[in-house]
Formats: C-alpha cells, structure tokens, sequence
C-alpha cells in the first residue's frame, strides 16, 4: 500500500484498513480518530531507537484506547549475549510506553500467553491504557509517596538482601502483580529514581542475579535521578542474611 492507497481507503467505507507501519506518519494528515491501538509481542524485540520513532507518532494520534502486549522481566545469558549479540540493543521490553497515556490495568503473564504445550515462552506483560489524557492519574489513583512507603513494609523488602534463587518457585513473579503495576507505572510516568531502586531490589530478590532484560533501563533511571551509582547488596550483607534466616529457622524448630 502506498500513501495514496492509503488516503483513499481512509476516505473510503471500509472496515478494516491493513496498512505497514512506515505508513503511520501519513495517518496523522488525515486527523483520524481510532477507538483502539493494540501491539502484541513486536513492540519489545525492536531496537531503542525504532520504539522511540513509533512512540512518538502514537503519542500525535488520536487514540482513545490501547492494548499492548510485549516482554518484561525476560532472563537472559550474559556469555551469550556477549559473544553473539544476540538481542542487544532490545532490551525495553514494556518499558517503551510514553508517559502521557494512563494505565487502567496491567496483568503480568495473562492466563492466554501460558500453555502446558510450552516447555519455555518468554514472559510477557499486558496492558490496558487510556489514549492521551493530559497526564491525569496513576494506576489504582495511588499516592506515589505512600505507594513507596507501603512497598518498603512488604515482606520481600524486607528481604531483598536474601538473594534467594528459590524464591521463583516460591512465590511466581505474578505474586507481585500489584506492587509490579505501580512501580512499572511510577517509573514510566515520573522516573522516579526511589521506584526505580525498588524495581532493582525486587528483580534481585525475585531472580538472584541482574540478568534480566530490563535491569539496566532501570539502573540508568536510578543513577540519573539520585545522582549516586547503584550497588549491588555486597557477598558479605547476602551471608549475613542468610545466617541470619538460618538461626530464625533454628529457633522455630526448638520452640
């Protein structure tokens, strides 16, 4: 289809009009209007500057309502990804989504992206956004300072310094759904450098290591906000805490 095509059928009566997306630019020409914007499993596998390019163009439609559907929180081999470069510079996995949109809803591995068909699947997050509103509310209408607050009294805070590689089977990463939706959304909306820091803590105490996809956009928000290097919890603070869990262990047992 070219930008002629395209013209005519936007003027044209039809249902459907399929059309690439080199061709969103002279979509803004026309002024129209579109009830929905759905993206699955594209989005977050592009390089940075491409989502920039695409983001920026949504961001001059008008769009009532969104759908997306792309990774987050995907592990990756550092030794691979090293020696092949294999998905370099496509790392923004959800994070791409511009700020002026509201989130109504996000669900963190949706029951239709799960098959007992599939031995191994990336993870993948969906979400349900508002169009262009003028930057009106957070997710759930949180207050961000009591937000913060109330995820430093959760139990995974607390333990963060555990690095506890069991945790997975423990607790799935989708136990942590709501407290993931507004920290996804806090940094998405303000970069705020104190969200970013409890995204880096739950990441490091959910998976024991920094290797997923998303730690270092959330590493440069934290280091370019509070203007301090982001460090790791030392080997030394991890034993402590783990000795520390151990004589809790102990002590239940003899009491």
């Amino acid at each position: 289809m070219t930008p002629a095509d395209l013209t005519s059928a936007i003027h044209g009566i039809y249902d459907f009009v399929l059309f690439t997306p080199n061709l969103l630019e002279c979509i803004q020409d026309h002024g129209v209007r579109f009830q929905l914007f759905a993206n699955t499993r594209s989005f977050g596998e592009i390089p940075h500057t491409t989502i920039k390019h695409y983001a920026n163009i949504l961001c001059q439609m008008d769009i009532d309502n969104m759908f997306l559907e792309n990774r987050f929180l995907n592990t990756f081999n550092p030794l691979v990804k090293q020696l092949t470069g294999f998905r370099s510079g496509e790392e923004y996995g959800s994070t791409w989504v511009p700020k002026e949109w509201d989130l109504v809803d996000s669900v963190l591995e949706p029951d239709w992206c799960r098959s007992p068909y599939e031995g191994t699947h990336p993870r993948y997050l969906a979400l349900a956004l508002k169009g262009i509103s003028g930057y009106s509310k957070y997710i759930n209408n949180i207050d961000p300072d009591e937000f913060i607050l109330s995820v430093k009294l959760e139990d995974w805070f607390l333990q963060s310094r555990a690095y506890s590689k069991h945790n997975l089977i423990d607790a799935p990463i989708s136990f942590y759904n709501q407290t993931l939706a507004g920290l996804f959304d806090l940094v998405r909306r303000d970069h705020n450098s104190d969200v970013a820091f409890l995204m880096l803590r739950l990441i490091e105490f959910h998976f024991g290591n920094k290797h997923i996809e998303e730690w270092g956009f959330y590493r440069s928000i934290y280091e370019s906000g509070s203007g301090k290097k982001y460090k790791m919890p030392s080997i030394f603070s991890m034993l402590i805490t783990k000795v520390n869990k151990g004589f809790c262990v102990i002590k239940n047992l003899l009491s």
